[in-house]
């Protein structure tokens, strides 16, 4: 605008035409009118918070794209769904600040956030609204309270978790979902090609043959087919069971009803008994699409190697402690591109030596620094906090433990202990010292080589031949003064 009243004023035609430009460039670039920038109201019900406005969006194909007829031309914005309890609360608060960052364009909906723990949502709602205040002016937000029916059912919080991402299918209005954890926080601007096709295909990112996956992942997908009732694919290119994954909405409702889940209860038919079977929601979801008779109309299989590379996705797992995902982790905290999602699951440092846990909390927190997503100084009590808040997921479930409400394991005190350990803090402080004591010891050692200790310390004192300075005379002395 500025450029085009100085184009405008100085009669200079090229300089009005970029103004107007740029100012056609900023009113194509996204739905203004589904950013909020004043106050956003938090609505407070009886099981559930409410807060923004949706901004209705529609993903369209592509001009020009050679597509099948049963695709879709035009598809609504996809909803996000985000199970969370207690020790997600801090890391929830950096995701859902990365898609308020990064969606710039509006290619995700509305989010649903569901309260999964055995804990009323009330306890938690002042750190639930300091979570979603800043996401909430671009998009509408529902927090749905799950801790009832998890007590009344007597399930475990993650099997409730598994069990949600599918039920939640009962109230999405839009074609597709798309199912996150708090650990998948944003790295980069989000567009339509990560998640779907030009065709508006959601896109199931294949890695191998089932066989080819790590055990846990091949159990998973035996157990979810037994489940089922058919067999395991032999061929085709699978995803791990990790999120995120695009979802379609009429599949998932048919998959629970293939399971007798059709009640409000978290679990009522087959469900649950198949998690504690190997059974996982991902797995359930991939082989029953597979198996419909419309899979091809409503994904697409990308078996890009090059999109399945580990530095696209970074999550560090609590018991993947091989040596190479460290280097993976530094070689995406150092990276020219970010990778799509990062995070941690809770706990993920439990079993890695002392420095191996500082140096990947290092790493970690550089990828948060680099996503604009932390800006606290680097200091040994920033980082403490971070590990707390992104790794261990203890911050804010410590302040309810001096309450007397809640209850840390010993593990999170030992991730943290060993972050802190005097061995640790020794390795990592006398380093430079260690250098330093080593470079003179070395330069004492050559003048005395070349001229002597007398004739050294002399020179280095400017006096006379014979005196010796600070009256040091004997060369054991002189040692131990260097």
């Amino acid at each position: 605008a500025f450029v085009g009243m100085v184009g405008f004023v100085m009669s200079t035609p090229t300089m009005f035409l970029l103004g107007a430009l740029c100012m056609f460039g900023i009113a194509a670039a996204g739905p203004e009118h589904c950013y909020h920038r004043g106050h956003v109201e938090i609505k407070h019900e009886a099981h559930s918070m409410k807060a923004g406005e949706t901004c209705n969006r529609t993903l369209e194909i592509e001009p020009g794209s050679n597509c099948l007829q049963c695709t879709r031309a035009k598809i609504q914005a996809p909803y996000v769904v985000i199970p969370f309890f207690e020790r997600d609360l801090c890391k929830l608060i950096y995701t859902l600040n990365s898609i308020a960052k990064y969606d710039r364009h509006h290619n995700f909906g509305n989010i649903i956030l569901m309260w999964v723990s055995r804990s009323p949502m009330h306890q938690y709602a002042g750190r639930i609204a300091h979570a979603i205040h800043k996401v909430a002016r671009t998009r509408h937000v529902t927090v749905e309270d799950y801790s009832q029916r998890l007590n009344s059912e007597q399930l475990s919080g993650w099997k409730a978790q598994e069990a949600m991402k599918l039920k939640i299918a009962k109230l999405i209005p839009t074609e597709f979902y798309i199912v996150l954890d708090t650990k998948n926080t944003f790295g980069r601007l989000i567009t339509k090609k990560m998640f779907f096709t030009e065709c508006n295909q959601g896109i199931r990112q294949g890695r191998t043959q089932i066989w080819g996956l790590p055990a846990w992942h091949v159990d998973a997908y035996k157990a979810s087919a037994s489940l089922l009732g058919i067999p395991v694919p032999s061929g085709g290119h699978w995803p791990t069971s990790i999120s995120p994954v695009v979802m379609h909405t009429k599949t998932v409702l048919s998959l629970l009803d293939h399971l007798g889940e059709n009640s409000l209860k978290i679990c009522a038919g087959r469900l649950c008994w198949g998690f504690e079977n190997k059974a996982t929601e991902f797995c359930l979801y991939h082989l029953w699409a597979h198996h419909q008779a419309n899979f091809h109309c409503i994904h697409a299989v990308n078996a890009n190697p090059h999109m399945y590379e580990d530095w696209n996705r970074i999550v560090l797992w609590r018991y993947d402690y091989l040596p190479d995902r460290l280097g993976t982790l530094a070689h995406a905290a150092e990276a020219p591109r970010m990778p799509i999602t990062f995070g941690a699951e809770a706990n993920a440092l439990i079993h890695l030596a002392p420095w191996q846990k500082r140096q990947a909390a290092i790493h970690m927190q550089n990828l948060y620094r680099r996503a604009g997503l932390y800006h606290k100084p680097k200091t040994e009590r920033n980082l403490q906090t971070f590990v707390r808040c992104a790794i261990v997921g203890s911050l804010y479930y410590e302040n309810v433990t001096k309450s007397g409400a809640k209850k840390l394991t010993n593990e999170t005190h030992d991730v943290v202990d060993d972050l802190d350990s005097p061995p640790a803090k020794l390795f990592f402080s006398l380093v430079p010292a260690a250098i330093f004591a080593t470079l003179a010891l070395s330069a004492c050692a050559a003048a005395r080589r070349t001229n002597g200790w007398r004739g050294w310390l002399r020179g280095a004192a400017g006096g006379p031949r014979g005196v010796v300075a600070s009256g040091v005379e004997h060369e054991d002395s002189v040692l131990l003064a260097c």
